[in-house]
């Protein structure tokens, strides 16, 4: 499955939640647990684009943020 906005066909089910409320709920979760460090993995440049959000959000002076790409081989393994 991938994430696709742009139907060909002019109809969407979207089964996945709105980028926004995903971010949303990220940062909910990380402020909720108290996290200061935390890792994003990222399968392309689309799905860091997605959670590109947390990293405005999150100052570096207090939270270490790694972010790491997964290559194609990582990520089929998965």
């Amino acid at each position: 499955m991938r994430w696709d906005d742009h139907p060909l066909n002019g109809t969407i089910v979207n089964v996945y939640p709105y980028p926004d409320v995903l971010t949303r709920t990220y940062i909910d979760i990380i402020e909720a647990w108290g996290w200061k460090d935390f890792v994003i993995l990222y399968e392309n440049n689309e799905s860091l684009q997605r959670v590109g959000e947390l990293l405005k959000i999150f100052v570096p002076t207090k939270h270490r943020i790694v972010i790491r790409q997964l290559s194609s081989e990582e990520w089929s393994q998965r």
